[in-house]
């Protein structure tokens, strides 16, 4: 039996790499962080649509705005769910995961520092000889952690695409309402007080 949805696998997806790399690694630790810090929002677009994912006491939350401009929850990913997907992962994905993220922890680390001091042309060799080099090795650290994370979510079998859900008419912006109490003008114009 599947413990996530295919709607689910594709939410956990989208979370935040390093955070999710972290919880499918050690689940009761990582998870505990994500709790803690309510590490952020990040913000997809769809056929006009805005989407948000956000990190709640009670999992993952995909939202969207509705007519009134309040946050409108679309979908909640409750953290035992996640934690009994990240348990019930085979060994050599965790194995995968955990190795490319140490590897993406070193490439960073290993970020050189610019020659601000250096005159042109050593600063041009620096970034010929020192920091193209640095970043390919890190956008190939994070392709191979992408990859691993897409094989840990797609391990219980295929994943559909990321908004495959029905979504509600798009208000554009001019005339949403940022809060419910506050009337909208046209771009430009005062309200009246």
């Amino acid at each position: 039996m599947s413990v996530l949805t295919p709607r689910q696998r594709v939410i956990l997806r989208g979370y935040a790499r390093g955070k999710l790399a972290d919880i499918l690694t050690d689940p009761e630790r990582g998870i505990r962080q994500a709790r803690q810090s309510r590490y952020g929002r990040s913000g997809f677009c769809v056929g006009g649509e805005e989407f948000w994912m956000l990190t709640t006491a009670r999992g993952i939350e995909l939202t969207r705005l509705d007519t009134d401009g309040v946050d409108q929850s679309c979908d909640v990913l409750p953290w035992s769910t996640i934690g009994r997907f990240a348990r019930s992962l085979p060994a050599r994905l965790v194995a995968e995961v955990r190795e490319y993220r140490r590897e993406l922890y070193q490439a960073e680390a290993a970020h050189p520092q610019f020659p601000t001091r250096a005159s042109e042309d050593e600063q041009q060799r620096w970034e010929r000889d020192t920091y193209r080099p640095w970043l390919a090795r890190k956008r190939d650290a994070d392709a191979r952690l992408d990859a691993a994370l897409d094989a840990a979510c797609a391990a219980e079998g295929t994943q559909p695409a990321l908004f495959d859900l029905a979504t509600a008419p798009h208000v554009p912006p001019t005339t949403r309402r940022t809060h419910p109490s506050r009337e909208s003008t046209p771009a430009g114009q005062d309200r009246p007080l």
